[in-house]
Formats: C-alpha cells, sequence, structure tokens
C-alpha cells in the first residue's frame, strides 16, 4: 500500500540552507516551517510558517531540563493534545497530501528537544521526519485513517474521497461516522441504519470508485 501523503517533511538547523529557499523566488511545492518561540526568520514571507505550536510547552521544558523524562512526555502529550496543536498538524498532514514539501528549521537547543519533536510525529502520527543531509522522511501507512481524518477536518477532500481511500480493513472511529453521516445526510430510520450505510459505502467506494451517490438517499437495514 503506497502512502497518501505525496509530500516530504524534513528537519535542519542550517539558517544558511533555509535562506536560500525563502529568499527565492516563492515555490508554491515548498514551505518552511519555523520551529522556533521567537521567530529568527521572517515568517511574514509567503513560503515561511510560524511553527511554534509544536514545541514542547515550557513546564515540559522545565522537566526535561531536570532530567524527568516521564514527566516530560506526559506533559507534551498534553500539549499535543490542545485543539490549536491538533489543528496545527491536521493542516501539515493536509498540505503533505496535496504534495507540497515541507522544511521545518530548528536551531540547535541545549536540550536536544528536536529528537523528541520527531519521535512524537513518528509515534503518533506515523510520520518520521526526515534530516537533511541524514535521512530523507517515511511513512507509516497503518497511520493512513489519522491522515484522512485530518484531511477530512480540513475540507481538502470530501465524504467520498474519504470513504474510497480508507483502509479496508481499518474501522472508522465512531466520532467520524457521525461527521460522514452530517456530511452525505442519508435518510433512515435509526442512527445504526446510517452508520451502516456509511461503512458499506466504504466497500462499494473500493470497487467503484467513481460510483455516483444521490444528493439524498433512503437507506434501510
Amino acid at each position: 500500500m503506497d502512502s497518501i501523503l505525496k509530500g516530504d517533511i524534513s528537519i535542519t538547523d542550517n539558517i544558511d540552507f533555509i535562506k536560500d529557499i525563502i529568499y527565492s523566488p516563492p515555490n508554491d511545492n515548498v514551505k518552511v516551517i519555523s520551529v522556533e518561540e521567537v521567530p529568527t526568520i521572517d515568517t511574514s514571507l509567503p513560503n515561511v510558517i510560524g511553527g511554534a505550536f509544536i514545541l514542547p510547552p515550557i513546564d515540559a521544558m522545565m522537566a526535561a531540563a531536570n532530567g524527568d523524562e516521564e514527566a516530560f512526555y506526559s506533559l507534551y502529550i498534553d500539549h499535543m493534545n490542545t485543539a490549536p496543536v491538533i489543528d496545527f498538524i491536521s493542516i501539515i498532514i493536509s498540505v503533505l497530501y496535496r504534495g507540497t514539501s515541507l522544511i521545518l528549521f530548528y536551531p540547535v537547543d541545549d536540550l536536544d528537544l528536536k529528537k523528541y519533536i520527531l519521535d512524537m510525529f513518528w509515534k503518533r502520527y506515523g510520520i518520521m521526519i526526515g534530516e537533511i543531509g541524514i535521512r530523507p522522511c517515511q511513512y507509516d501507512v497503518t497511520a493512513t485513517p489519522i491522515w484522512l481524518e485530518s484531511t477530512f477536518e480540513t475540507g481538502i477532500i470530501d465524504p467520498m474521497e474519504f470513504l474510497c481511500l480508507y483502509p479496508k480493513e481499518a474501522d472508522i472511529q465512531d466520532r467520524m461516522i457521525y461527521k460522514l453521516i452530517m456530511a452525505i445526510n442519508p435518510i433512515a430510520d435509526t442512527y445504526q441504519e446510517k452508520a451502516n450505510y456509511i461503512n458499506s459505502l466504504k466497500f462499494k467506494l473500493k470497487e467503484k470508485p467513481n460510483l455516483k451517490i444521490p444528493f439524498r438517499e433512503y437507506v434501510k437495514g
């Protein structure tokens, strides 16, 4: 199974490399994300995005400084579960889905927090961020449902594309079933009948990706 994410994502601390990108003519296929609390590059430039959201919060950094890795991860996970961070990660995944390349600029720091950021992306989102000059990025396709939820939430894909790309062997989460029901709006006597219809569409679209369904369809059983 190929990855649905067609762009790539890497990280570097090489400011000269970054400047070559951001001061070149704008390229819609390459974006720089400044992962800094206080940006050293101009985030108003069209190909630069501020990315301080994904930095660990100050209390997590203090835990790391004190050598308390367990407390660090607990605090960092709590931070990653906040709405602004979830929304920002969803945007990153959606941009990668569209085929755009992302380069994270993260300067060297005394606590070596980069390794934690890379670890968090890999364990939570199946995205192994590449390191410029060291290794390319990699994707774990078992995280496809997570990526599809993100692209659906940001409006990059519609319900039919979501269902068509959703792995046949994976169950759709209940909260996504609800959102798909609201988007497709099938007519049925019970919620369960609507949920069954959404799940059946997933399999039908695997066989016929161009399947057309009525604007509103009555479903039963």
